[in-house]
């Protein structure tokens, strides 16, 4: 099953043509260990997406909402901060 999930890969459904229209504020937060989406796919969103953040927390596989809650609160916080205060400008 391990050696599936390394090289298995997310079919492409057009989204690289379409992820630079996300114009909102975006946040994507990744984990680390993720090897069911490896952090490679996140770095890609990231890229495409012009403005967005990319979090990557380390200690966190797929399920990072459950493995690192506080650092993914944290994230969240920062990054909702730096929104309001850009708005504020």
């Amino acid at each position: 099953m391990n050696s599936f999930i390394t090289w298995w890969q997310i079919p492409d459904k057009g989204l690289k043509f379409r992820i630079h229209r996300i114009k909102a504020p975006t946040l994507l937060i990744w984990g680390v260990q993720d090897r069911f989406i490896p952090p490679s796919y996140a770095t890609d969103f990231h890229q495409r997406i012009a403005g967005s953040r990319l979090d990557l927390i380390d200690g966190a596989g797929h399920l990072v909402t459950l493995e690192q809650p506080a650092a993914v609160l944290d994230s969240i916080r920062r990054f909702t901060t730096s929104i309001l205060k850009a708005s504020t400008c």
